[in-house]
């Protein structure tokens, strides 16, 4: 009887735990809010169409467009020749849940709860606007049409609705002070702007042709899902697809110029007043890497005999509470190629232990990486060889993992050979590469200190300070035969802790460069406001799973109609033809790296994209309103209380 009555109580014990987990596990309240929302909005689908309508007609009105109401359905035109318009209400639903369901579910104090209302309720009125703006348009071109009105109201109210989804979370979150910036070099952007305005149109071009190929001119909950494939996100990734040849351009010219100019010059770089082979400086940060740190001292040492010039390591403990200081200390006496000096600091952030180390490097070039990981042998020549150019501030080189022996660590490989090699190589072209990676990048020091070195006290210092230096105008560039390798979460548990972390990075290595938007003399700007658009509307595939759900509830499967399913059947005809493309490309990227078995990972890919966006995306911004609420501005004591809420919510490896 004792037995069983332990039993019960054990299993009692579990439950509540279990019923604990899930009401403070934010993404599962999030969804369940998302799809009483959703089937709120969507049971009132009609009512909502029919105020838009009247709010429409009027506004028409007012510029003297005609329209009229025949049996439900809305013209615009003569009685003659008017074409009916269909407004994206299932799309705009989507979106417009995404501001009550923060409002509701994150811990966040009353006057931000009314923010995120005020901004849905301006999203709407948003809405509103970009349709009348694109019928009086599409009229006065006399292009209008009901399929062409549908595909350009669908991708508006996307982009507007990623921008005000931003809009909501930036000014509800705490950001660091911005920088105001006066550029250092005088640069022209002729050439950035012309590759960036002609992959962009061409991408759109053809986005929009796929999208009339599927010719649909009704509306509904899974078209709208659908839809949501061909979106900002889609035009930006077939972008990065067509940069692919002339990069190849580009680097074949590169590589040219730079043999010729190492035989013509003997000591001295006549254009950058750099030696051809500068005095080296290693940045290590370390905290808690006991395990570690020895093996990455000595690849750095056994890189440096293959390098011509001087080489230092700089180590920085940041307050390890292990042997981390001990085992470095220990390692760089052992030093046969450099040498090296080991500081230890109390625990202060990568970015004020960057800083510190900056104070004490003696190199004109600046290698940044991460404790846990090795250098390539043969990685610091042809990397040094783009600060040729007086222009270059900071290049990356190639991840890899250390050790690939989960199915998650071969993702995440794959995942870092596609954005460098397709997605950063294309946004190199335009000299707008967003985050030069932490773990591996190299740096000219004088433009680094004249920049302001890194940003101390936040989260996301690498692409803080990436962005802040182009600001200046010094350019970002890539090197793919440069490569470290680093260990990568070996769990998905630990890959979504990692990922939490960098969501949260997001909002402060933006925030303090957000007046990029308004910078347009780089194409940076529009690189910039693109990004930001497709994290907000990425937050759409974040609450598909409650609109989903509500939508076989309150429509009982009535869109499921013969035009409807001829659609969907193009839509995925399509997006199979776009992953086609990506993995040609891809496959091409992972043949000349030597990588090709990754290709199978693929799928597990898309699936880790789903997960960071549904799971990551929202339990990081959570936290962050979280912790907004409790401060009323960002300084050293907040930014150590958030550092203490991503290790209790997001990541207690951090």
């Amino acid at each position: 009887m004792l037995h069983t009555t332990l039993e019960l109580e054990t299993k009692k014990v579990r439950g509540i735990g279990v019923l604990k987990w899930m009401l403070l596990y934010y993404p599962l309240r999030y969804i369940v809010f998302a799809t009483i929302f959703a089937y709120i909005g969507l049971n009132n689908v009609q009512f909502f169409e029919e105020i838009q309508i009247q709010i429409m007609a009027k506004m028409l009105e007012f510029v003297h467009i005609s329209s009229f109401q025949i049996g439900g359905f809305f013209f615009v035109g003569n009685m003659a020749s008017a074409s009916e318009i269909v407004l994206p209400v299932y799309t705009e639903i989507l979106f417009l849940i995404f501001f009550p369901t923060f409002a509701i579910t994150a811990r966040i104090n009353l006057k931000r709860r009314l923010k995120f209302l005020e901004c849905g309720v301006l999203c709407f009125f948003v809405f509103l606007l970009v349709q009348f703006l694109a019928i009086v348009v599409m009229n006065m071109l006399s292009i209008l049409s009901t399929t062409g009105f549908m595909h350009t109201s669908i991708y508006l109210t996307i982009i507007s609705a990623g921008l005000l989804i931003e809009l909501a979370l930036f000014s509800n979150i705490i950001m660091p002070n911005k920088f105001k910036i006066r550029p250092l070099i005088k640069r022209r952007y002729i050439k950035e702007y012309i590759y960036l305005i002609t992959t962009l149109s061409g991408s759109f071009i053809l986005m929009y042709l796929l999208l009339n190929f599927v010719e649909l001119d009704t509306e509904g909950p899974i078209v709208s899902y659908a839809l949501l494939e061909f979106n900002m996100v889609t035009i930006l990734t077939f972008g990065y697809f067509l940069s692919f040849f002339p990069h190849k351009v580009k680097t074949s010219f590169r590589l040219r110029q730079a043999k010729k100019s190492e035989e013509n010059q003997e000591q001295y770089n006549v254009f950058s007043f750099i030696a051809i082979h500068p005095y080296v400086s290693f940045i290590v940060i370390a905290y808690n890497e006991e395990k570690f740190i020895k093996r990455c001292i000595e690849s750095i040492d056994r890189a440096a005999s293959t390098y011509a010039g001087n080489v230092e390591i700089i180590i920085v403990n940041d307050g390890s509470n292990d042997r981390t200081f001990a085992i470095a200390h220990d390692s760089v006496k052992n030093l046969k190629h450099c040498r090296g000096r080991v500081f230890s600091i109390p625990n202060s952030g990568k970015g004020f232990a960057l800083r510190y180390g900056l104070e004490r490097t003696s190199g004109e070039i600046l290698f940044r990486i991460d404790a846990d990981s090795v250098v390539g042998e043969n990685a610091l020549a042809p990397i040094i060889n783009h600060f040729s150019d007086p222009k270059v501030g900071s290049v990356s080189g190639m991840l890899f993992p250390l050790r690939a022996t989960s199915i998650w660590q071969k993702t995440v490989a794959l995942m870092f050979i596609y954005y460098i090699s397709i997605v950063k190589r294309a946004q190199e072209l335009a000299d707008s590469i967003i985050v030069q990676a932490g773990a591996f990048c190299v740096f000219r020091k004088d433009a680094l200190i004249r920049s302001g070195g890194w940003a101390s006290d936040q989260y996301g210092e690498d692409g803080e300070i990436t962005n802040r230096m182009a600001r200046f105008g010094y350019k970002a560039e890539l090197e793919l035969e440069s490569r470290v390798y680093t260990d990568f979460p070996k769990t998905l548990i630990e890959l979504i802790h990692q990922r939490t972390r960098w969501n949260v990075a997001f909002y402060h290595s933006r925030g303090r460069n957000l007046d990029i938007v308004r910078e347009f003399k780089s194409p940076r700007s529009i690189v910039f406001m693109t990004n930001l658009i497709s994290h907000g509307s990425g937050f759409a595939h974040s609450l598909i799973w409650g609109y989903l759900i509500a939508s076989l509830i309150a429509l009982d499967f009535s869109l499921l109609d013969l035009p409807s399913f001829l659609g969907i059947t193009k839509f995925a005809v399509i997006q199979l033809l776009i992953y086609s493309v990506q993995l040609s490309v891809l496959a091409y990227s992972l043949t000349k790296l030597g990588k090709i078995g990754y290709i199978k990972y693929f799928p597990v890919l898309r699936l880790l994209g789903f997960i960071f966006s549904t799971l990551v995306r929202t339990q990081a911004t959570e936290v962050l309103l979280y912790w907004s609420s409790n401060w009323s501005s960002y300084d050293k004591s907040s930014f150590e209380a958030l550092r203490r809420e991503v290790r209790k919510s997001v990541d207690p490896s951090s």
